[in-house]
């Protein structure tokens, strides 16, 4: 299920081509009318949502995961073109400053998902295509929803899509894919060593691991999606980058004392949800704290440089960390599984935070002074 996961997520962020984030700021500095990059956004999402189906598909077949069949190929191809609606709508959101929409509704694929499982427990067996299918059903719903929320958020008239506006959105937004697509390419390379060097169980405990880690980052989630919305607004680089440094230092001291705290009572709340056989995955979850809390510079900083159009800032020490994350990981993984992933990411997450936040401060620091 994880590896199945692993690949309609990184096809995503090439497939979506940064559409989210250039639409955001297109709208956000009122570069063309609403509605019509609207529109032309929804005629995008139809072109990359089956482009990356069919990426996604073809490449379950040429490398499928143990176990796995062509159904959930299908299914898990299928995720793509759902994943994708929400991320053009949360940029649409975001530019129109709608951040109620955008955040107030991420709820729904859980909550729907959940009311899947209650009622088809019964009546469906449980295993990989159920799950899959609760995913798709409840993504697709939260599809149907932005979109109707988006009709009201945005004034009429749309008009037809513009493709000079789709000319610009795609060269602009394909350098914001590659750079996010690397970004999320760290976030899953462990489950990848795992797939390629360890067993599908080690794979479940390392992922029941980051997930439960990385409930930290809905705290630079949070910040991201105001430093973001402020910098699309903002004409001053230098103040908005100062408003963001702040958000940083106060997110990282935030983090790390509620990390503290989760070391403590996080192992016990796996065992009881768990149970002991998954006794293995309480290690890898703390090996992941360090890392998590390292990376919040990285995530909160992000979204300002997404906002003044430079995505690529950070992404040397992404390549770093991806480097160090694999190396470690060819070492760590045959001899100790899940917690040898989990070290490795975690320190590949270190090298990204540090290194992101010493060019961050460098790049502020040079602003102020050339004032």
């Amino acid at each position: 299920m994880a590896v199945l996961l692993t690949y309609p997520l990184l096809v995503q962020q090439v497939t979506e081509l940064g559409i989210r984030q250039v639409a955001a700021m297109s709208i956000g500095q009122k570069d063309q009318v609403p509605g019509v990059i609207t529109v032309t956004v929804i005629y995008l999402w139809c072109l990359t949502g089956l482009m990356g189906a069919a990426i996604v598909f073809g490449s379950l077949f040429l490398f499928p995961p143990q176990g796995s069949f062509w159904g959930d190929h299908l299914l898990a191809a299928l995720l793509l073109p759902t994943l994708c609606a929400q991320s053009y709508a949360g940029g649409v959101f975001i530019g129109s400053k709608r951040i109620g929409s955008f955040t107030g509704t991420r709820w729904i694929p859980s909550f729907a998902q959940f009311l899947f499982f209650l009622v088809s427990w019964w009546l469906i067996p449980p295993h990989v295509t159920w799950a899959l299918f609760a995913r798709f059903f409840a993504l697709g719903l939260s599809s149907v929803v932005f979109y109707f929320l988006i009709l009201r958020a945005v004034p009429k008239p749309w008009g037809r899509p513009d493709f000079q506006i789709a000319k610009t959105l795609v060269l602009k937004g394909f350098e914001y894919g590659l750079s996010m697509g690397l970004s999320l390419l760290q976030y899953r390379l462990g489950i990848l060593t795992l797939e390629w060097w360890s067993s599908p169980q080690e794979i479940g405990f390392f992922s029941i691991a980051q997930q439960n880690a990385e409930i930290l980052f809905q705290i630079p989630q949070a910040f991201g999606i105001v430093v973001l919305m402020d910098s699309l607004s903002s004409f001053d680089s230098v103040l908005s980058t100062k408003k963001a440094m702040k958000s940083i230092r106060q997110v990282i001291w935030l983090s790390a004392g509620l990390a503290l705290v989760t070391m403590i009572i996080g192992p016990k709340l796996i065992l009881l949800v768990y149970g002991a056989p998954y006794a293995e995955t309480v290690p890898c979850f703390l090996a992941f704290l360090p890392g998590v809390v390292a990376i919040m510079a990285f995530k909160i900083g992000r979204f300002d440089l997404v906002g003044q159009g430079r995505p690529w800032v950070g992404t040397p020490f992404v390549l770093l960390g991806l480097g160090v994350n694999v190396l470690l990981a060819y070492w760590l993984v045959p001899l100790k599984g899940a917690l040898g992933a989990g070290i490795a990411t975690s320190v590949g997450y270190t090298v990204v935070g540090f290194g992101f936040f010493w060019i961050y401060k460098k790049i502020h620091l040079k602003a102020i002074n050339s004032i």
